[in-house]
């Protein structure tokens, strides 16, 4: 049998309580290991362990050893790990916004990472660069190479963070779920990079994420994280699971649900007509002249009364950017946008102002105050529009919210980095619920949870409609998720709208090329 070059053993790691609890892993070189399970489950802590990259807080025991090395890893100081981290380790961090530097640009921070790992010069490290960043998949390097993060999609900031961390070709790759804030077709490129990459290389791989369409296609084995315990791993746990909570996970893969069917009347909601959004940037070395870029071109759709609507289309395909139009977050847009038969720069003179449109964020980290406490942030919307009677009224409303997007009272007193990115996403959908609004925007909303909250979510979001009969604009990757949850669907390409229609039809029967390629990247059900 081959030596290991990494190998776990008997790691526990606990704050107030234990997170994860005598785990046993090791990887092979050349092998990709895929590590799956529920948000909160101790994933990217295990991942962040291997490269030392826990809480000071944290309490940790057991062995963390890898091929070349001396001592226990999970031991060494500061000084020591840096001595080889950078040699032999890639690290692809969850959420991008917060790996990346606001104040610098993409292409300096590249360039660092390519300066630790390479010496050489200036040109040298440029080419680097920039043929790493040809391998992910970033079509159009100068405008990245001059952008700042906040000027990037997500799915584009999260190619810069994989180049980042494979650009000096390290003995082992952990991807802390790259994938999350790509679009199906972006995702198996990604995926497709890291296998090819991986066979080129020789470069073991521990691949963390909860979509197992993707763990089955790139990972060699499989290992399933439950409460803090490995409760099975092996080749064969997606086509013969043995565990009942890895066949509860895969089960969710399985299930169907359409959205309910329409009863509404023929004044929509909010009605767009030929919007348009510009961003304007600087590009180097010419600075004084700004650069227009369109990423929304004359775009037109209504929302109708307990309706969802769905936008589809690749990372940088405007998605976002639509989102950020219609609540009044852009500064460059032209075109009409009615909402409840207003402008839209009228809602807050409607009665409930922005309490009627609201939005869930792609990135909560971003969203949400890092300072406040979770009972902080979902009573804050609460006394602001002066909703439910009384403080008590307002505190037992945030827990029945909590409980109803899957987490406990336990977590009011919590903030946002003592919690998963799945998790903080749920509070985000907890605190726009508060506000009983009448259009909820959901971005990206559940692409950081795993596929058993996930549909939890989605289920949710549908009963909430029947109950309450708002409208949503559901924009995803994931076309799983709109044929369960969208009653229409809109396919968005480099800003323009190819192709609108019913969600069956668009499923059974799609027109445009385009619709039919992201189609077909949707991974199968392998189970």
């Amino acid at each position: 049998m081959d030596t290991p070059l990494l190998t776990i053993t008997n790691l526990c790691i606990a704050f107030d309580q234990p997170v994860l609890e005598r785990v046993n892993l090791h990887i092979l070189p050349g092998q990709c290991v895929g590590l799956v399970g529920q948000s909160g489950s101790g994933k990217s802590l295990l991942a962040k362990s291997v490269v030392g990259l826990l809480p000071h807080r944290a309490r940790r025991s057991g062995q963390i050893s890898m091929t070349g090395l001396d001592g226990n890893l999970l031991l060494q100081s500061e000084t020591d790990r840096s001595a080889w981290r950078n040699k032999l380790i890639g690290y692809i961090n969850q959420d991008a916004g917060s790996a990346l530097n606001p104040a610098l640009t993409c292409g300096r921070q590249m360039l660092e990472a390519v300066s630790v790992h390479h010496c050489g010069t200036p040109a040298e490290a440029v080419a680097i660069a920039r043929n790493t960043w040809a391998q992910v998949g970033l079509d159009d390097p100068d405008a990245v190479w001059n952008a700042y993060p906040h000027m990037l999609s997500g799915g584009l900031k999260q190619r810069v963070l994989i180049a980042m961390a494979i650009c000096h070709q390290p003995a082992l790759l952990i991807a802390d779920e790259p994938t999350t804030a790509l679009d199906s077709l972006t995702q198996m490129e990604v995926v497709q990079t890291l296998h090819n990459l991986r066979l080129s290389m020789g470069m073991a791989m521990l691949f963390v994420s909860h979509d197992l369409n993707l763990v089955a296609h790139l990972a060699d084995e499989v290992a399933v994280l439950h409460e803090g315990q490995i409760v099975e791993q092996g080749d064969s746990v997606i086509s013969n699971p043995q565990h009942p909570f890895t066949q509860s996970m895969l089960a969710q893969y399985q299930r169907k649900g359409l959205p309910v069917k329409l009863t509404n009347d023929q004044i929509p909601l909010l009605s767009v007509r030929g919007l348009t959004v510009q961003y304007r940037t600087r590009s180097l070395p010419g600075w004084l002249k700004p650069r227009i870029f369109t990423a929304v071109r004359h775009i037109d759709f209504d929302i109708f009364a307990g309706e969802t609507l769905g936008l589809v289309g690749a990372s940088g395909s405007g998605k976002s950017s639509l989102a950020a139009a219609l609540t009044q977050l852009v500064a460059h847009q032209t075109g009409q946008i009615l909402f409840a038969g207003r402008p839209i720069e009228e809602i807050d003179r409607l009665p409930g102002g922005r309490s009627r449109l609201q939005m869930v964020f792609q990135n909560p980290l971003d969203a949400l105050d890092p300072l406040q406490t979770v009972e902080e942030l979902i009573l804050a919307p609460m006394r602001l529009y002066k909703l439910y009677s009384s403080p008590s009224g307002r505190l037992q409303k945030a827990i029945e919210l909590l409980e109803a997007v899957g987490l406990s009272a336990d977590y009011l007193k919590r903030r946002p980095h003592q919690i998963s990115g799945g998790q903080l996403q749920r509070v985000a959908l907890a605190r726009v619920l508060a506000l009983k609004p009448q259009l909820i925007i959901f971005d990206e909303s559940v692409s950081a949870l795993d596929a058993h909250v996930r549909f939890t979510v989605v289920r949710l979001i549908k009963q909430l409609q029947q109950e309450f009969g708002f409208s949503g604009l559901f924009i995803t990757h994931d076309l799983s998720l709109v044929s369960h949850v969208c009653h229409r669907v809109l396919v968005l390409k480099e800003g323009q709208l190819v192709e609108s229609g019913p969600t069956e039809q668009i499923f059974a029967r799609p027109q445009h090329p385009y619709t039919k390629q992201l189609l077909a990247a949707q991974p199968g059900n392998l189970f």
